[in-house]
């Protein structure tokens, strides 16, 4: 997601190219909605490139300033929206597909129920001989 999203927990990393700039001081400053700062280490290719990690302390919309020779560069400040991380205990799988001794020809159906699981992606793995099962997966 780049300079867009994040997740708690998770390292956010970008990489700040100022070749085309010349010599000047590179800042940076990130925050998140209560005015917590988030970790970051900024890494000194000495190269003109600069490796930016980011480790946010909360959940929402962060504010990362990025400023070059004391002007924020285009785009900056950057909106980061930090979501918790995903809790897989709270997915909830249920009917009749799931339930034992469903019988060939028979089409079943089960619910994968994601809901206050935070985000993620979902994946369904079905096990049976190669070719038994058709499957449609919907949102």
């Amino acid at each position: 997601e780049g300079l867009r999203a994040g997740t708690m927990g998770k390292e956010i990393k970008c990489i700040i190219d100022t070749r085309s700039a010349g010599q000047d001081e590179l800042t940076i400053k990130c925050e998140g909605p209560q005015g917590k700062k988030a970790l970051s280490e900024l890494n000194d290719h000495r190269d003109g490139r600069f490796t930016l990690y980011i480790r946010p302390q909360e959940v929402g919309r962060h504010s990362l300033s990025i400023q070059y020779g004391g002007h924020h560069v285009p785009g900056s400040p950057f909106q980061l929206r930090v979501s918790s991380a995903p809790d897989p205990s709270k997915v909830r799988v249920y009917g009749p597909g799931v339930e034992h001794g469903v019988l060939a020809r028979y089409q079943s159906r089960f619910i994968c129920d994601t809901r206050g699981a935070g985000a993620g992606q979902l994946t369904v793995r079905i096990r049976g001989p190669k070719g038994a099962f058709r499957v449609e997966m919907q949102r």
